[in-house]
């Protein structure tokens, strides 16, 4: 018993210490290795100074104002750079620390499932979807919204602690609206198909329609030439409306003689070939295919509107998989063949040439179409 315990202790350890080194990787090679340092970027370390105290109740103001993080504590030397060391160390250890907890969750989730289970999220865990993900886009607030997700699934046989949870996720929504298919997409059609609880649904759309009223109504910033700063203009730019924006960001996708084009389209295509195989595989199973069917379409808006095609197919996959492969190792009733080796091949070969931490398709075109 006590050599298992061991075991057990020394294979998470390493596998601990390995989804490090792959989220390590996946920060430095953002600066594809010109300098060996841990360092959040600073657009989305920035975003952390987005609060209630200096601007108002505003859109993702949540993070920062429980952090108490304050304008005033940053040196602003231009509006869209804000240089402060003791301020960069901190964001850089509140990210250290976010993946931390990530990993532990992520490495009592692994523990508490079936065997037969096990290997899917092993590699999930080391394909690009996951902890590379994270570290390329160290700091951001989808890994708040990921550890959500870890902690539903360790109590998902807590039938009180997941309806808490699932009464609280709404909230998420002040930490960033797009959480609305990030997180509420996901918690809804898992009450609808899954839970089925017609109480939990009613609340989920009362409480998600509200806040997202609340926030549109009085979520705007408060702010002059002394507390700009260049998130401000990323959420909050008044010179054009919501549908300018959208537009203005494809505008820029569309060039054919960059490499940007070909990224998105491969997240895409990704994310449409995963959809389909995920609905192949459960279409006997009605209410798991309803389920996926469901955040499907709904979570295909998000790439529409946001624009961000490779860290929101990533997180859809993370989530997705999870998600399914926590719900049938818990329902024993469903027999289901463990997934082919496709679905493998998507999990490794992931959203290569999608970002900047492997860039395989710029690689490519600068060899074969010799352009920038």
């Amino acid at each position: 018993m006590e050599n298992n315990r061991s075991n057990l202790l020394i294979k998470n350890l390493l596998l601990y210490f390995l989804l490090l080194l792959i989220y390590l990787i996946g920060n430095f090679s953002f600066i594809e290795f010109e300098k060996l340092s841990f360092n959040v970027n600073f657009w989305i370390r920035d975003s952390y100074l987005l609060n209630y105290f200096d601007y108002g109740f505003l859109k993702r103001g949540l993070i920062g104002t429980l952090l108490g993080i304050r304008v005033s504590d940053v040196e602003i030397i231009r509006p869209d750079r804000l240089v402060s060391e003791n301020f960069q160390n901190f964001i850089n250890l509140i990210s250290v620390m976010v993946i931390t907890i990530t990993i532990t969750l992520y490495l009592i989730v692994l523990n508490k499932i079936s065997k037969e289970y096990k290997k899917i999220l092993i590699i999930l865990a080391i394909s690009p979807f996951a902890f590379i993900n994270f570290g390329y886009d160290a700091g951001r607030f989808d890994q708040f919204t990921i550890i959500y997700f870890l902690i539903f699934f360790i109590f998902l046989k807590n039938k009180n602690t997941t309806n808490f949870l699932i009464m609280i996720s709404p909230l998420f929504l002040f930490i960033q609206e797009t959480n609305l298919f990030l997180l509420s997409s996901f918690i809804f059609f898992y009450v609808c198909y899954l839970n089925r609880n017609v109480y939990l649904i009613s609340y989920l759309i009362l409480a998600n329609l509200l806040i997202l009223f609340i926030l549109f109504l009085y979520g705007d910033a408060d702010y002059n030439k002394t507390n700009y700063i260049w998130p401000l203009h990323a959420y909050f730019d008044t010179s054009k409306t919501f549908i300018e924006k959208i537009l203005y960001w494809w505008k820029g996708l569309l060039i054919f003689n960059t490499t940007i084009i070909y990224r998105h389209f491969f997240a895409i295509i990704i994310f449409i070939i995963f959809n389909f195989l995920l609905i192949k595989k459960f279409k006997e199973i009605n209410k798991i295919k309803k389920f996926i069917f469901s955040i499907f379409l709904f979570y295909t808006i998000i790439l529409i509107v946001a624009v961000d095609h490779a860290r929101y197919v990533s997180n859809y996959i993370f989530t997705m998989v999870l998600f399914l492969v926590v719900h049938l190792s818990v329902n024993k009733n469903i027999k289901i063949m463990i997934p082919s080796n496709y679905y493998y091949l998507i999990l490794l070969v992931g959203p290569f040439g999608v970002t900047y931490s492997l860039p395989y398709l710029t690689i490519l075109k600068k060899i074969i179409l010799n352009i920038d």
